[in-house]
């Protein structure tokens, strides 16, 4: 359990910071992402993250890479190039669990207030519901 909740802090202070650089509303000469980049700069789509899982595993696999490429004592301009690529799929698998995290609180707090009414079925429905995601970010 312990481990869930330091996961849980971890990924919502990441994700809040993703959403403040997110939310100033002027996009102008910025991308999609809320950045600003210099004309020479490509820009990637990243990796999709259409489901739970599959940010998961995206997550996981850009931080590795993205964990050695930071090992190295000195970045080359093709390092550069991946960090930045990589950047994108981080940000796409963020977004998604995110929007997970927020399911999650929102089938949590149904439990909650379900199990001060004794209303078994929502309890088993909902806590189902929490559960499979929970232990997916356990994982």
């Amino acid at each position: 359990m312990r481990s869930i909740q330091i996961a849980t802090l971890l990924l919502a202070g990441l994700l809040a910071g993703t959403a403040a650089a997110d939310d100033d509303g002027d996009h102008g000469g910025k991308d999609g992402h809320g950045h600003e980049h210099e004309d020479r700069a490509e820009h990637f789509e990243g990796k999709p993250a259409n489901n739970l899982d599959q940010a998961l595993t995206n997550f996981r696999e850009a931080n590795s890479k993205l964990t050695e490429l930071l090992a190295k004592d000195e970045l080359s301009g093709a390092d550069m190039a991946q960090v930045h690529k990589l950047s994108y799929t981080i940000e796409n698998a963020m977004a998604r669990l995110q929007k997970e995290m927020d399911q999650m609180a929102s089938d949590l707090e149904w439990v909650h207030k379900a199990s001060e009414r004794m209303d078994h079925k929502t309890v088993r429905a909902k806590g189902k519901n929490y559960l499979d995601a929970a232990n997916k970010l356990a994982d």
